[in-house]
């Protein structure tokens, strides 16, 4: 019995460590503003985490290719984690990202670094329910 209480006590502490980490990432990614926002997609990304990283895209996102131009809808988690796999995959994985917000919350620019290279992502970010989100980005 006493290992029992033991094992609880230790399962339960795990859970509310787990708890308390993932609501510190988003109360970090939404009390900061929209380049804190950046900063925790970016971050999850960087650890493959893609299902942490579509939590950061607003209803309804999109994608817009830098070749030509179209704007593509973002149709749900499943599709975003298996581009993004591709790309880490073609390009290599995210190793640094710094962002740099323009001259509004609503803008911001992020460098990224893949394989040695670094190129630049232009994100739009808009506020639902007071939690600022990705609802446009031109490269992954």
């Amino acid at each position: 019995m006493k290992w029992l209480w033991i094992t609880l006590s230790i399962v339960g502490t795990v859970f509310v460590l787990a708890c308390a980490g993932g609501a510190s990432l988003l109360l970090y990614a939404n009390i900061g503003g929209s380049d804190n926002a950046v900063k925790g997609y970016y971050s999850a990304v960087e650890k493959q985490d893609y299902r942490t990283a579509f939590n950061f895209f607003a209803p309804g996102a999109t994608f817009t290719s830098p070749q030509d131009g179209q704007t593509a809808r973002i149709p749900s988690e499943a599709a975003y984690e298996a581009v993004a796999k591709i790309v880490d995959q073609q390009v290599g994985v995210l190793t640094d990202y710094q962002t740099n917000k323009g001259s509004d919350d609503n803008h911001i620019v992020a460098t990224l670094t893949r394989s040695g290279q670094q190129y630049q992502v232009n994100l739009t970010m808009t506020q639902v329910d007071g939690n600022w989100k990705i609802s446009n980005f031109n490269s992954f």
